[in-house]
């Protein structure tokens, strides 16, 4: 898979540029609506085609879990899987991988203290108003 990379103007550290792609080119900066189980939600492909969008953004972890990599492939690729035909991004899925993966594991909360054990560690006193 080759891809090529233009930047087509500059202003500061800001820049306008070209992506092209097995699928597609892409524009940047670009706007791509989340698939995050290989559909975005609400949307049937065609829509998403009709409102201009260059491609979609879908997360690799939700794709591991459901439907699964061997699913997809056994189904055409994702391409095929998603009925998308242009640009396709994944993310690496890390923060949802320990976020749902190893914090439900250990029973931390993206928002709880961050290591197993810490949830036994006594809370620090408040700060006055």
């Amino acid at each position: 898979m080759t891809l090529k990379f233009d930047v087509l103007g500059q202003l500061g550290a800001a820049r306008v540029g070209r992506i092209e792609t097995p699928h597609g080119t892409v524009d940047t900066p670009a706007f791509f609506p989340v698939g995050t189980q290989a559909t975005v939600k609400t949307l049937t492909p065609d829509d998403v085609l009709a409102i201009g969008a260059q491609g979609i953004l879908a997360n690799t972890y939700h794709l591991f879990l459901r439907p699964g990599a061997d699913l997809i492939e056994q189904l055409g690729g994702l391409h095929r899987f998603m009925a998308w035909p242009k640009t396709i991004m994944t993310d690496s899925g890390g923060y949802q991988a320990f976020s749902l993966g190893f914090a439900l594991e250990h029973g931390v909360g993206k928002i709880a203290k961050m290591f197993p054990g810490a949830m036994d560690a006594p809370a620090r006193p408040s700060r006055p108003p």
